[in-house]
């Protein structure tokens, strides 16, 4: 018998009568079965034997009645390619359907781009029996007019094919916009984002491949989207911005922001024309995220602890006190990636292993306060797990190797650098901008002036975390899993050859970067194109340009090794920093005791029950010092973590 879908129903799964349909009235037959006894009997044993057989199939057939997606989290990454007019066109084989939103953040839309969308194939949509693979734009069959659609993220004021205006920033089916030019409204910028409809998604994927119900799917394969992106024009003067819209004139080769700004910058200057820096506490009531601060076309998200005990360091009992300038929200607000370049100086390597390094933005040569806040008015906080990072590979390169042993002494230099990175606020910090996680950062170690050569020390990843106050990782999809980077200094030019050519240390041993090595770009510099694996890569290495000067541009002819202007003064340092403080004070001359403690702070920064007991904050307040100084928070948190060395007597 067929069921709804044109696959078999669930009656179709009970044996096939040896007898005709007349017998079954009979009071004492039934399947071919004589029974001594009354009809009612008879009947009730039928009902039986029937849901017996069911049962037993369905246990034995368990695997096949239902169709799986092969469900994963990591969706199929762009592949994109430049065209002669300047814009570009990506192809997106097996868009995400295991999930309602799959984020693109290679993809770029920028103000006043014209977008052009068009899809095909099917897609596996999991179900019992039949066929259940649907087209991915205009699906048939039961339910498809509220399932199993392709949709697409579109803002506020987009005019739609059918004259319609959007009101808000929505999900739209693709068919609404198929092979139409979709003009982008000036103010908004953000990363591609499709959907999909559907009420249950863990079946959903591109397995086992079937004609789809009606034959819909018959020669159409799975489903593709090719989007065209072409530039438009720029903002009309005047235009303002929200406090926090990220406001972006230029790009990096990934088409991440660079330098960007935030609109608080922008639209609120001093006579002399700089920005003023936005503080979201006092703007936002701590929420930079809500409505007034970013525009209806800004896309944000917030990765923030969930536990129920929130951690001290997150934002719990008592930190408010010790650490006051914590916004409402215990983590991050994130927006997109995004590339700054400057000088950096390395922070330290904190309790929870992050290694924490700050960056003063440059303008070329000159400091910049590009994506500054209140919370941190000289420079941006950068950090990356070392378990995901240096933990996992045995780099080869001096300045990766002396930050995995901790050198101290690199806390005295700075570099010139080019860093990638999630564009963040840290609202348990003074809500305080931040690359975290860094996905990749290239550092100018060396300038060989006699034989014109600059040494670079990179390193390149595709996924990471945030901290304790966190709940997820971030994954960066990129176009068939390559990062560029543009390394340059302001007045050189790099050969195309890289001398000589590098291998990288990876968890899986000696990896070349991807051919060509580097292609030399008209502001200078070279651009260099890394292919990582699809999922948790991470690679580290090293590479030598032979250079050229610019025309007419100032000679550098070493890199800065000084401590940079920029450093916060030490009432906005944070309580990381203070904690890794008191712990290497107390042991610094046993290395195996330093390891222990942070071993020890680990499981206890892990743990949900810390939090100041009035025992601790009565302590506190007898030691003689300012309330809610440097002192008293040191103080707070030795007693807090145990630490505390013992009094002299």
């Amino acid at each position: 018998m067929a069921g709804p879908d044109g696959g078999l129903s669930p009656d179709s799964l009970t044996p096939t009568s040896t007898a005709s349909s007349s017998l079954l009235t009979s009071p004492y037959i039934t399947n071919g079965k004589i029974f001594r006894g009354s009809k009612e009997r008879a009947m009730t044993w039928h009902g039986l034997c029937r849901l017996g057989i069911t049962v037993v199939l369905a246990a034995t057939l368990g695997c096949s009645l239902v169709r799986s997606g092969g469900n994963t989290s990591i969706p199929e990454p762009p592949k994109c390619r430049d065209l002669p007019n300047g814009g570009m066109e990506c192809t997106i084989v097996k868009p995400g359907v295991h999930q309602p939103v799959t984020d693109y953040p290679s993809i770029r839309i920028t103000p006043g781009m014209r977008l052009t969308m068009n899809a095909t194939g099917c897609v596996q949509t999991g179900g019992l029996f039949g066929r259940t693979w649907k087209r991915y734009v205009d699906p048939q069959g039961p339910h498809s007019d509220r399932r199993y659609h392709g949709t697409v993220r579109l803002p506020a004021g987009v005019v739609l094919p059918s004259g319609e205006r959007l009101l808000r920033e929505q999900m739209v089916r693709i068919a609404v916009i198929r092979g139409a030019e979709i003009q982008i409204p000036q103010g908004y910028s953000s990363t591609l984002r499709l959907g999909y409809e559907d009420d249950v998604y863990r079946h959903n994927g591109y397995d086992r491949p079937d004609q789809g119900w009606g034959d819909q799917c018959s020669g159409q394969g799975v489903a593709t989207v090719v989007l065209t992106l072409q530039p438009g024009g720029t903002a009309p003067p005047g235009e303002r911005h929200a406090a926090f819209d990220v406001v972006s004139t230029k790009y990096d080769p990934n088409q991440f922001w660079l330098n960007p700004q935030w609109g608080y910058q922008t639209t609120n200057r001093d006579a002399g024309g700089h920005g003023y820096l936005p503080d979201a506490n006092a703007l936002c009531y701590g929420e930079p995220d809500i409505k007034g601060c970013i525009s209806p076309t800004t896309a944000t998200a917030r990765n923030v602890s969930r536990e129920e005990l929130v951690p001290f360091l997150c934002g719990g009992p008592g930190y408010d006190v010790l650490f006051p300038g914590m916004g409402k929200i215990r983590g991050h607000v994130n927006w997109a990636p995004a590339t700054y370049e400057g000088t950096i100086a390395w922070e330290g390597h904190s309790v929870d292993d992050d290694q924490n390094f700050r960056l003063v933005p440059m303008d070329g040569s000159s400091p910049s306060e590009a994506g500054l806040t209140t919370g941190n008015d000289h420079n941006i906080e950068l950090e990356f797990d070392s378990r995901e990072t240096l933990q996992r590979v045995e780099p080869s390169s001096p300045f990766w190797q002396r930050l995995k042993q901790h050198d101290n002494t690199l806390k005295q230099e700075s570099y010139r650098a080019v860093v990638t990175g999630l564009l963040n606020l840290d609202c348990v910090h003074h809500c305080k901008s931040e690359l975290h996680p860094v996905y990749a950062m290239a550092v100018l170690t060396k300038i060989d002036a006699a034989h014109q050569t600059d040494t670079w020390e990179l390193f390149v990843r595709n996924w990471g975390n945030q901290g304790e106050c966190s709940e997820r990782d971030n994954l960066l999809v990129l176009p068939s899993h390559v990062m560029k980077i543009h390394v340059w200094r302001p007045d050189v030019s790099y050969d195309a050859e890289v001398t000589p050519r590098a291998a990288f240390d990876s968890p899986t041993g000696p990896r070349p970067i991807t051919s060509p090595a580097a292609l030399p770009t008209p502001e200078g510099g070279a651009t260099v194109a890394f292919r990582l694996l699809p999922s948790q890569d991470v690679l580290f290495g090293t590479l030598t340009f032979h250079w050229h000067p610019l025309p007419g541009a100032a000679y550098v002819a070493a890199p800065a090794l000084i401590r940079p202007h920029g450093f916060e003064s030490e009432d906005r340092t944070s309580p990381e920093e203070h904690l890794r403080e008191v712990m290497e004070s107390t042991s610094v001359s046993d290395p195996d005791s330093v390891g222990a403690k942070r071993r020890a702070l680990r499981d206890k920064l892990d743990s949900r029950h810390n939090a100041l007991t009035p025992a601790m904050i009565a302590d506190i307040q007898s030691t003689p010092a300012t309330p809610g100084s440097a002192t008293h928070r040191s103080r707070a948190l030795c007693l807090l973590f145990d630490i505390c060395e013992p009094e002299e007597k």
